[in-house]
Formats: C-alpha cells, structure tokens, sequence
C-alpha cells in the first residue's frame, strides 16, 4: 500500500517519507513562483510535523499557526501602508491555510472554518492587485459558479482569454498560484473558476457533474459577453479532473479554440478502479470496514476519498463506482488542438489515461507531453514545476496557427 500510495502522484520524494504528504510539500514549494510561499517559512512549518501522527494533528496545526502569524504580518504592512508587501504576505497567509486544510476532513466541523480562512486571505490580497481581481458569479442552471476573472494592466482591449479549471480537491482561489503570473506576463486574461462539486460550491450542497461541459460553455457564455475577450481566442486548461473537464467540454463545445489537459482523464471510474481496486471486490456491507482500514493505513488517502465522495453525493465506499459511471469522454469528438500532459512519476492508471486519450483523438494540432524525472516535472499535475508547465501550456497556446485558435 505504501509503494503504491507514493508513486501515485510522484516518484521524487525529497522530504516526507509518506509520498502524500511530501507530493503537498512540493505543490506548497512550488507555489513560491507566484509569491505564494517563502521557502524558509515551508521548510520551518514542514520541520514540525510529526510524520508519524495518524490523524496528522501536527500537519494541521504547524500549517495554521505559520498561516496566521503570516496574516499578522500582512495587517501590519498594510496598516503602515505597505500595500505590496501587504499583498504579498496575504497570498503567502492564503496558500499555508490552505495546505492545512488539506489534512481536514470534509466532515471535520472545523472544515468550514478552515475554508473561510484560506478564502478570506485570498480575497484581500486580490483586493490589493493592479488591476484587482474581479469576483464573478456565472449563472449555471439555477446556480451560480464562483470564481474571479484576472486580466493583465493596461488597456482593455480584446485579449486571449483561458479558462481554468483545478483538481477535484481545489478551490478557484488557488488556480492564480498555478497559473496567474505566467497568463499574466504573457497577455492573458484568466477565468478561475469552481465548476460544480469544487470548491467552495462543494460545501454549498452542489454536486459534481459528469457533464462539465454545461458549466463549462455557461463559462464561455460569460466570456462572450465582454469586450476585453477576444472570442476567438478562449482556451482551456485543466489539471487532474480538470483534465477530465476541459476534455469533456472540448468533445461539446466548438467555441474553444485548443486545450490543455494534465492529465487528460476519459474514464474516469476506471481510474478509480485502478486507483482503488478494493472497491469492485469488498461487498457493500463490508464497505465502510473497508474504509476505516483505509483510513488506518493512509489518512491522506481517505481525506481525498471522502471529499470525492460527498461532492458527488454517496456517502459508502460501494457506491462509489456507480456514481462515477457516466464519467466518460469520447474524444474522438474533439476537433480543436489538444495539449495533452502527464508526469512520468504518475500512477500508472494516468500514464493510460494521458496515452489512450492522446492516441484516440483526431483533433488536428494534437500533442503529448510527458514531463520527466530529471526535469523535476515528473509529478502528478506538474506541481513540482509550475514554471516549466506554465512555459509548455502557453508556448503551445501562442505557437498554434491563429486559425486554429
């Protein structure tokens, strides 16, 4: 179990023994590129936690404590009329709140709490931007998806415009911390957005969706009626299952004109199955015996798990699979360029992905990426290297024939 848990999402463990736990580290380190994290304050915070914790107290507390001396700091440098340094420390109080959230239960009571946190410190350092993020609300059946939209200084014209999506466990708020200086720098404008069941949506009581593509286009929808996009340029990137989202939507929606996937997922309780194999062998009434054992043997685990679960709306381990059956891409579908991406330390079940789906696809302008060990890249999502993927996804943006964009 142990083997299997740390190869998942990298090979290169370089501080925690428990690869879950080392994977988050370097996602928190990575984060530094975007002024998201100060090494110094990560390798202390980091020194602290007791491993060995089953319930990872220690991760939880050591994470929030350094989030809130850095929110202190932040008041204080604002209060004395600092405003970048204000900035800066907010976003950096932002990301080590979130990472201790990332050890809380989804039924934990103080989950909500945690979540206002990080959420709160977001808001005031994007309050503190030149231009400031504008928080967006995108009508989607009945309800709303929130998010920001993030456009570089300077004029108003027209711009190229990517809509990103996170990973099942993220938050819109994080998406800048992957993405929001290298769209930035390049003339992007950046849509983050909570898609149904992500996010904050998540505690509102709103389910995933195997039809991302509904979101995805009432996204699109928004864009359109704005004068700083250019309609013609809107792309998409997605990381984890937002590589199953921006596939999903890309095999509907004409109006993208490319995306990017890490890692593009075309079946999705497939990769459950070959994630968590248990599932289709213990029989329903042994299912949540079968969970707590998870929970003994890889806390981690079981967090992300149990978020998957109550988004999607089943609470036993044996419903798992049938709620994620619909959960399919036909990517053959596809006819814009495709960027697809996988971390050479992942899992085997998203090597397949990330093959199948680039093999299968017709699209013209299709690529595979697969980002190696010696490049420090080889991560579940790239989030070992946030700069090279970053360089990828808009280098391949920017190089595509402007008919195809």
């Amino acid at each position: 179990m142990r083997q299997e848990t740390e190869a998942r999402r990298h090979k290169n463990v370089v501080y925690f023994k428990r690869g879950e736990l080392d994977w988050v580290l370097q996602l928190t380190l990575g984060a530094a590129a975007s002024d998201g994290a100060a090494i110094g304050e990560v390798f202390y915070a980091a020194s602290r936690v007791k491993e060995s914790e089953r319930e990872l107290g220690s991760w939880i507390a050591e994470w929030t404590g350094l989030g809130e001396r850095i929110e202190a700091v932040a008041a204080d440098c604002l209060a004395r009329g600092h405003r970048v340094s204000g900035r800066e420390a907010f976003l950096r109080a932002f990301n080590y709140h979130r990472v201790a959230a990332y050890m809380i239960r989804v039924h934990d009571p103080s989950y909500p709490a945690a979540v206002a946190r990080f959420r709160r410190c977001f808001q005031r350092a994007a309050e503190l931007f030149d231009p400031p993020f504008e928080p967006v609300a995108i009508e989607c059946e009945g309800s709303q998806l929130p998010g920001y939209f993030i456009q570089p200084g300077g004029s108003r014209q027209p711009r190229p415009t990517l809509i990103f999506v996170g990973g099942g466990e993220s938050f819109a708020e994080e998406i800048y911390l992957w993405v929001g200086p290298a769209a930035l720098k390049r003339g992007y404008n950046l849509l983050a957005l909570d898609l149904p069941g992500q996010g904050i949506t998540a505690l509102e009581g709103v389910k995933y969706r195997a039809d991302v593509e509904v979101p995805i286009s009432a996204a699109i929808d928004h864009l359109l009626t704005r004068p700083d996009v250019d309609p013609n340029r809107i792309v998409a990137a997605g990381v984890s299952y937002g590589g199953y989202a921006t596939l999903r939507a890309a095999s509907y929606e004409r109006r993208l004109a490319a995306i990017a996937a890490s890692t593009p997922l075309l079946d999705f309780q497939r990769l459950i199955l070959e994630n968590a194999p248990w599932l289709s062998k213990v029989p329903a009434f042994a299912g949540e015996a079968a969970f707590g054992l998870l929970g003994r043997i890889d806390p981690f685990a079981m967090i992300v798990y149990e978020k998957f679960t109550s988004a999607v709306g089943v609470e036993k381990p044996s419903d798992a699979l049938t709620a994620f059956r619909d959960w399919v891409v036909e990517v053959e579908k596809i006819t814009c360029p495709v960027l697809c991406m996988v971390g050479e330390g992942e899992h085997a079940s998203f090597q397949w992905q990330a093959r199948t789906a680039y093999e299968r696809l017709a699209a013209r302008g299709k690529t595979l990426r697969v980002f190696r060990l010696h490049e420090g890249a080889d991560a579940h999502t790239q989030s070992n290297n946030f700069p090279l993927a970053t360089q990828v996804v808009f280098d391949w943006f920017d190089e595509l024939p402007r008919s195809e964009k």
